[in-house]
């Protein structure tokens, strides 16, 4: 009965071909703007380590000055000093936590005649720990050992961008570079991933694309290397030395606990390392430590941002508005129907069987707007790719869920526009059309 159903239903729709394309386009076109804003939305705030939702978190100490707040009266500053930083890594060596920070150097080949293939990398100066902390898989090699984090060993891991750019994609372990001239061993090659948000990121490297290459943190000290990004509240002292001895934060701080009570332990541990340097005359403010969660961490780097937020709320709203339209549009057709329907109910067609075929039409339609929405959505996203070119592409491109979400949405946008046009030509009185003949 179905064949017999879509069989009518392609017949009524090859009748006119201008109502109907006029139902897909304006459904394309609702799916297409609904689906670019939720693919962007969905793909900006997604945990890419669910798993460790209840487990990872971001170390926060308040230390700053008291007579303003940090950026909002309930945030926090999100990086540490790195007295603090060094102070929590060595006396909580029973924990698993990393100090994460960022600097950009030139790297090029140790060959002499591989000087064209240099270019200016960034580097994300992380512990030992910190591999394991963000499930970093490892295409070649592996991490570097604790004991290089303590004899600041110049060694690396690189990514597997940087490994096909410089070694067109071979094993390069135990191979070297110069980065900040500086002669680095590598020890590993990490995978490609769909990782997005970097959750260890801050709100304007969290969509940026994947760094080029990790370091250990305290080889980057001991370089007297610079971080990209600090803030410093009284002055950033002489030289690199008064540098690191200055309250200038610039340093991320994340650890993983096991369950609740290492969590707690760990809480007691930062809250009492807070209360010892407030006899030190540092940490001016009311003790305020915090081990923020991923979603929290989200909310505070404004990852959906509610301008994003309005954008898609409109885009379904446009979508409503091609629903209407559609609804009009199919109720014009099927009214033209009348006679046909009069004459099959007299033949003795039950209501039922009109409400199938009419629906069956209307799902076609649906499809046929879905496929074409999908597609105009590929479209609009390649040409944002285009556009926000500081933006990670993995952040505009449609995967099978969003696909098979945005098909689902237009056949349900379909069948909730043809229901009413499809019940009122099923209601088709046949004694009525018969009279008027």
């Amino acid at each position: 009965m179905f064949h017999y159903y879509l069989k009518l239903a392609l017949i009524s729709m090859r009748k006119s071909p201008i109502l109907v394309l006029l139902m897909i386009f304006a459904l394309a076109i609702g799916v297409a703007a609904s689906m670019t804003t939720i693919t962007v939305n969905y793909l900006s705030s997604q945990n890419p380590l669910p798993h460790k939702e209840n487990n990872l978190f971001a170390v926060q100490l308040d230390n700053w000055v008291i007579e303003k707040v940090w950026k909002a009266p309930d945030i926090i500053p999100y990086h540490l000093t790195y007295t603090d930083a060094k102070n929590l890594l060595s006396l909580g060596k029973q924990f698993k936590h990393s100090p994460i920070a960022q600097i950009d150097m030139p790297l090029e080949p140790t060959s002499s005649n591989d000087k064209n293939l240099s270019f200016i990398a960034q580097a994300t100066t992380v512990s030992h720990d910190f591999f394991s902390l963000f499930d970093v898989p490892f295409l070649y090699g592996q991490p570097w050992s604790k004991e290089d984090d303590k004899n600041n060993a110049n060694l690396i891991v690189i990514s597997e961008t940087t490994n096909d750019r410089l070694f067109l994609g071979a094993n390069s372990v135990g191979k070297t570079l110069i980065y900040g001239g500086e002669i680095f061993t590598i020890t590993g090659v990490t995978q490609k991933r769909n990782f997005l948000p970097k959750i260890y990121g801050i709100k304007f490297s969290m969509f940026s694309e994947p760094e080029d290459l990790y370091m250990p943190f305290n080889t980057q000290v001991a370089l007297e290397w610079f971080s990209s990004t600090f803030y410093c509240q009284k002055g950033q002292g002489d030289g690199y030395q008064g540098f690191l001895q200055s309250e200038c934060m610039w340093v991320l701080f994340w650890a993983e606990f096991k369950d609740s009570a290492e969590k707690q332990q760990y809480q007691q541990f930062i809250d009492n390392y807070v209360i010892d340097q407030k006899i030190l005359g540092r940490f001016p403010r009311p003790l305020d430590n915090r081990l923020t969660s991923i979603n929290t961490w989200f909310k505070y780097q404004g990852v959906i941002n509610k301008d994003t937020q309005i954008l898609m709320w409109l885009a379904i709203l446009f979508l409503c508005v091609c629903l209407f339209n559609t609804i009009g549009l199919m109720l014009a057709k099927f009214s033209s129907k009348s006679s046909e329907v009069s004459l099959r109910r007299a033949l003795g067609a039950s209501r039922q069987n009109i409400f199938y075929q009419y629906l069956i039409e209307s799902l076609c339609i649906g499809l046929c707007g879905g496929v074409l929405g999908m597609l105009l959505t590929f479209i609009s996203l390649e040409y944002f790719k285009h556009i926000y070119t500081k933006l990670n592409s993995q952040v505009m491109t449609l995967n099978v869920e969003l696909l098979l979400l945005g098909l689902l949405l237009s056949i349900l946008a379909t069948l909730i526009a043809g229901i009413y046009p499809t019940f009122k030509v099923s209601r088709t009185s046949a004694c009525m059309q018969l009279r008027q003949k």
